[in-house]
């Protein structure tokens, strides 16, 4: 049973992590380092996230925009290509580093896209074999029309089957998507019948 996309599912990107990622992707591509910046500022967004004194300072308003730009030049250059450098540079210089994980998330699923492959988060009732997982990733392919990046997690609480999530896109295949359609399928018929007797003379 295919259910309707949720109306729950949050944004996969931000309009700021779009324009940044629509503005780095193609001079990434151009010098052939488009995976490498991806990697690269992941690791910078990781740095961020373990390094709270580092964030917090570079977020201060106290700190001059040439103070963060010092920073940012100590702690990256030489240590990542010039062209991740430079981003973060940019980054900096227009006050976005606090946003880096957003502008992470949308280059990455434009780098995705570009190569033809998308991120399906797979919920299922029990571990998937190899075997399952095979089915799956062919199934999901056709469907698609590109190449699944599974990302599978499990949730007894489903009863069986499983929840694909692929984009703005779901398919609830499990018992507990099917027994909540059939719930909200008779509650709305039964909401019909009290409407119809109530308006009868």
């Amino acid at each position: 049973m295919i259910a309707p996309a949720s109306q729950d599912i949050p944004p996969r990107t931000t309009a700021l992590g779009e324009i940044y990622a629509a503005a780095l992707l193609p001079l990434a591509a151009a010098r052939d380092q488009a995976r490498g910046l991806l990697e690269e500022l992941e690791r910078a967004a990781v740095l961020l996230d373990e390094e709270p004194e580092f964030a917090t300072w570079i977020a201060h308003p106290g700190v001059t925009a040439a103070e963060k730009l010092h920073l940012v030049e100590k702690a990256f250059r030489h240590h990542i290509s010039d062209l991740t450098c430079d981003a973060l540079l940019v980054i900096c210089r227009h006050g976005r580093l606090a946003k880096l994980d957003e502008i992470v998330q949308a280059y990455r699923q434009r780098l995705e896209a570009a190569e033809g492959r998308l991120r399906v988060d797979v919920v299922s009732a029990a571990p998937l074999d190899d075997a399952a997982r095979r089915q799956l990733e062919a199934v999901l392919t056709e469907w698609l029309q590109r190449t699944p990046i599974l990302k599978l997690e499990v949730d007894a609480d489903l009863l069986g089957g499983l929840i694909v999530q692929a984009g703005d896109q779901r398919l609830d295949l499990s018992l507990r998507g099917q027994i909540e359609q059939l719930r909200q399928a008779l509650y709305e018929k039964a909401r019909l019948v009290a409407h119809a007797g109530a308006a009868k003379p």
